[in-house]
């Protein structure tokens, strides 16, 4: 096993173009990390210079002790599994498992004993005779997955190895690789853009956007303090509500004015937040998870008014969309984003860039609303993120 370390590595294309921007990542050994983000946000170049198919423009790698700038691919002793599966198919399950070690001329003994390890620990064993194109696609993916095994490597690199499976299959394989990975102990990093596999999967979260490292910590972390507003955007689903705000103080109190409404801000979100008290009489960005956002009584005073435009019953609970007549606001203002941003592009396509501002409430199944129905919006305390309207800081200290 190993540990990785990448400082102040960076990957400039010829033309000028940054895939990665000066990037500072320690995995610790046994660790399984996530490479989150939009398409074209350099998580699978990262993964393709630490694998060393991709030269580094600066910087350096380390995988255990050596540094590997300079090191071939096959002698930086790791494992890689792809999105394509990359199997033989004119090969059997136990020669596509085999190959890496009848390339290195281990001993027949060794390698048999070696697949059918492997293939015990994937439930492969009575496939071992076939060929690939008998199997399903998630027995593809183990496939590949032993290829990757019996190499014993220090650490393995997945390349959105789920991404060709139906949505059944994705959530049985997550929970398996997981499974595997805390078995062997084995240094993982894993790339994906779809964050619910981060959230689930990982030990640690390196969220990447443009080529520069949003924020790197535990799943916890990022989904309950994210880094700035485009983490807060990224990581959850359905993505985060953001309204433009106003900060007031009255007396001992502290109130977000929106639109011609207002909301308490509970003492508790200032104790965690105590930057927020230098933006009284400024303006902000409110930031409040579908979840955390609940439908209570039109007489509540401290509460946002809203019409009922959707309703999507989920089973368990059910996805209202509403409409507001304060100011919206969206990721890409506060960021100045390009427009290929795959986030921007998700928030346009939902319509919050509109003249009204579209909130999204997760509620549970038995609320009886429907679309034209009036409510009043009021946010769970404590679960309140504030973040600065110019760059989109989260406002913390």
């Amino acid at each position: 096993m190993a540990q990785i370390a990448l400082n102040n590595v960076s990957k400039v294309y010829k033309g000028g173009t940054t895939a990665v921007d000066n990037l500072n990542l320690e995995i610790e050994d046994g660790a399984f990390i996530v490479l989150v983000g939009p398409s074209g946000c350099g998580k699978t170049t990262v993964l393709r210079m630490v694998a060393g198919l991709e030269d580094i423009t600066s910087g350096t790698i380390r995988i255990g002790d050596r540094v590997v700038n300079n090191i071939d691919p096959g002698d930086r002793d790791i494992a890689m599994v792809f999105q394509n599966y990359a199997l033989y198919p004119h090969m059997t399950v136990f020669d596509n498992i085999a190959f890496p070690l009848q390339c290195k001329k281990v001993p027949k003994a060794e390698i048999r004993e070696r697949v059918n390890r492997a293939a015990t620990l994937l439930g492969l064993s009575e496939y071992l005779p076939r060929k690939p194109r008998t199997l399903s696609g998630g027995q593809r993916q183990r496939v590949a997955m032993g290829r990757a095994l019996v190499r014993e490597a220090r650490a393995f690199l997945m390349d959105e190895p789920l991404s060709n499976l139906d949505a059944k299959l994705r959530v049985q394989m997550r929970s398996e690789i997981s499974a595997l990975q805390k078995n062997l102990g084995v240094t993982t990093i894993y790339v994906t853009h779809d964050q619910v596999e981060a959230m689930t999967m990982g030990t640690k979260i390196a969220v990447m956007r443009l080529g520069v490292l949003q924020q790197y910590g535990t799943p916890q972390e990022v989904y309950s303090t994210p880094a700035n507003i485009f983490v807060a955007s990224f990581i959850g689903s359905p993505s985060m509500n953001f309204m433009k705000a106003h900060v007031l103080r009255d007396g001992d109190r502290h109130r977000l004015a929106i639109g011609d409404r207002s909301l308490d801000i509970p003492e508790e979100a200032i104790r965690k937040r105590p930057g927020l008290t230098a933006y009284v009489n400024s303006d902000i960005v409110f930031g409040i998870r579908p979840e955390h956002l609940e439908i209570g009584a039109p007489t509540d005073r401290s509460s946002l008014e809203a019409r009922v435009t959707q309703v999507e019953m989920l089973g368990a609970e059910q996805l209202v969309h509403v409409a507001a007549d304060f100011k919206p606001i969206t990721v890409d203002e506060v960021l100045g984003a390009v427009e290929s941003n795959q986030a921007v592009s998700e928030q346009r396509e939902s319509g919050r860039t509109g003249g009204r501002a579209d909130l999204v409430v997760c509620a549970d199944s038995d609320l009886a609303v429907s679309p034209s129905d009036t409510v009043k919006l009021s946010a769970r305390p404590g679960c309140m993120h504030f973040f600065a309207p110019d760059g989109g800081k989260s406002i913390i200290d």
